[in-house]
């Protein structure tokens, strides 16, 4: 069983990629940790907290950044709604917020835990925070997978991906620390994108974290910029076992200018082999460049579904 700890700024596709890692039998959630993204920090944690209790789990949550590292905090209301949910409600009490801040429980878990995965489906702020002040856990973090970035076009300008955008010096100091990245990122966020009938089986079945699924997917297509339902971030955390990304190792920056590209992850995709270059390399990410998209959805539906 893998264990995992999860950096979110919960709104519809976060909660998805929440709601498959509780249920998943191969991963133990050992923490949540929360930060300004989609919605305000606020909203946020009331949005992890009532899925947590909803689901009956055990697990810390707790607060952290409520805005970037150095500019004012951005939400995406228009994709999520003002509540982040799309509107839909989280049934029974929510779970117990952790007195701790979200730094302070990332450090102590990730030092407890035996080679965990670190997961970011949020702007980096509270990761970098981690890798800023207690820069000797990286060392004992598996690997790091993000919900971040494109090598291609962005979402919300034409050449920055959100969460990389609303953050970019953070992802900058995330993607450039000394462990292990994957960045699944708009290249294939869009693509694994269950069918009606898949919605309407979650949300016809026994299972409390899948009736909330359905409805979380049915809000993302009346919101979504796409029209139609995706798993969007739950596809990064999905893959941890359904093994169906493929993944390319890149070297890549983040743009932290002022301009037109702040935000961009810019890659390095010419071939090198036979080029001296003096300049210091950039760090290499390993950039999800294709993915199996029925075969995620199914793994997806059977696991949040299952009775």
């Amino acid at each position: 069983m893998r264990e995992v700890i999860l950096d979110v700024d919960t709104g519809t596709d976060d909660a998805l990629a929440l709601l498959y890692a509780l249920r998943s039998p191969d991963l133990h959630v050992r923490a949540v940790t929360c930060v300004a993204g989609n919605v305000g920090l606020d909203r946020v944690v009331a949005n992890t907290t009532g899925l947590i209790g909803a689901l009956g789990a055990v697990v810390p949550v707790a607060a952290g950044a409520d805005r970037p590292l150095l500019t004012e905090p951005r939400h995406a209301a228009a994709v999520h709604g003002t509540d982040g949910l799309a509107g839909v409600v989280p049934p029974g009490e929510p779970a117990r917020l952790d007195g701790r801040h979200a730094v302070e429980l990332l450090r102590e878990t990730i030092l407890a835990a035996k080679a965990p995965v670190l997961v970011g489906l949020a702007p980096l702020t509270n990761l970098a925070l981690l890798v800023r002040t207690y820069p000797e856990v990286v060392e004992h973090v598996a690997e790091v997978r993000l919900m971040a970035g494109s090598v291609g076009a962005g979402n919300v300008t034409p050449a920055a991906e959100f969460n990389v955008w609303a953050d970019p010096e953070a992802a900058a100091v995330v993607m450039s620390a000394p462990w292990p990245v994957r960045m699944y990122g708009l290249d294939v966020f869009y693509e694994p994108s269950p069918d009606d009938a898949a919605i309407a089986a979650l949300r016809a079945g026994s299972s409390v974290a899948g009736r909330l699924a359905g409805e979380v997917l049915d809000g993302l297509a009346r919101t979504g910029p796409s029209g139609r339902a995706y798993l969007g971030d739950a596809g990064v955390v999905a893959d941890l076992d359904a093994d169906a990304v493929t993944w390319e190792p890149m070297p890549l920056m983040v743009d932290t200018r002022s301009g037109p590209t702040r935000g961009m992850t810019l890659a390095d995709r010419r071939d090198r082999r036979h080029e001296a270059d003096e300049r210091a390399p950039w760090p290499r990410v390993g950039v999800a460049t294709a993915v199996d998209a029925p075969a995620l959805v199914r793994r997806y539906v059977d696991v949040v579904g299952a009775p």
